[in-house]
């Protein structure tokens, strides 16, 4: 028999639980809200790069005379600075990009992009 003024169900003990159980969602939620965002690229400054994109710049790409569709196959290079080298090597004369270090003169672009994508430009004739 159970003392007078218990009961059989002890509320401290269900909130309790409840509680846990609260917190463990609360946790579950933050992580897979967390594991979203950084599989949609949201979740930080990281550059990705287009894997796709790349193997299918193996080939030498000559920013000289490649169309805006090639150019965007080199890494680090999107829509604008497609414009921008376009832009241009129209207003020079050719060749615009004597070498891989020329194409820092346009805008937008820094020795980095230019290090990135220098596997898929074509060597310079030597001088």
């Amino acid at each position: 028999m159970m003392p007078p003024g218990k009961s059989r169900y002890d509320p401290g003990w269900r909130r309790k639980d409840l509680a846990i159980l609260i917190l463990l969602c609360g946790v579950a939620g933050g992580t897979m809200l967390a594991g979203s965002l950084d599989r949609r690229g949201g979740a930080g400054p990281t550059t990705r790069v287009d894997d796709r994109r790349v193997r299918a710049a193996r080939e030498s790409i000559d920013p000289n005379t490649a169309s805006a569709a090639s150019l965007r196959r080199l890494p680090g290079i999107g829509p604008a600075k497609t414009q921008a080298i376009v832009e241009y090597r129209t207003h020079c004369p050719p060749p615009a990009f004597p070498s891989p270090k020329d194409l820092a003169k346009v805008t937008g672009i820094a020795s980095t992009t230019i290090e990135r994508i220098r596997p898929y430009l074509p060597t310079p004739p030597s001088r």
